[in-house]
């Protein structure tokens, strides 16, 4: 069977939208990247872990990977940055998921569009951050200090959200 250009076009297009959507909806959820760069020549180094896009509504093994991993590395400090959760019923399993890793180890969060788009109650995402030693950052900034190196770090907000 031959191919003409409109059919060529046509599938074509719908290929890369189930690509798209397969990444959107399913393969996002399970990437993990575990990347490990040096910005500095000092020797007082800050270790960063920073962690994105967990949309998490159940907890799975590779989350309790994830939090195993920091726990060994021990950074000295934790970046979340945004599509925690959902839905405010995915705070309970992100208070689990916050719970598997070390309370020592400061935390700053922000919100992502999905948390706008789910109607996350801010006060309850605000109170379970700081339970876990974190600070939700909407518009705001703090000063980071560690190892005799100071830090600005700066949460803003999804606008369209």
């Amino acid at each position: 069977m031959k191919m003409n250009r409109r059919n060529f076009i046509i599938r074509s297009f719908f290929a890369l939208l189930g690509l798209f959507l397969f990444d959107i909806f399913w393969f996002e959820k399970y990437v993990i990247q575990w990347t490990t760069y040096d910005l500095s020549n000092s020797e007082n180094k800050i270790k960063i872990v920073h962690l994105t896009d967990l949309h998490i509504n159940e907890l799975k093994s590779f989350h309790k990977a994830i939090a195993k991993k920091i726990n060994q590395e021990l950074p000295d400090l934790i970046c979340i940055t945004g599509d925690s959760v959902n839905r405010n019923n995915g705070l309970p399993v992100l208070n689990q998921f916050l719970d598997l890793i070390s309370k020592e180890i400061p935390k700053v969060v922000i919100m992502g569009n999905k948390e706008y788009a789910g109607k996350v109650d801010i006060n309850s995402f605000r109170a379970l951050i700081k339970k876990h030693n974190g600070q939700l950052l909407i518009n705001e900034s703090l000063k980071f200090s560690t190892a005799n190196r100071n830090l600005a770090i700066i949460g803003i907000d999804d606008f369209i959200g």
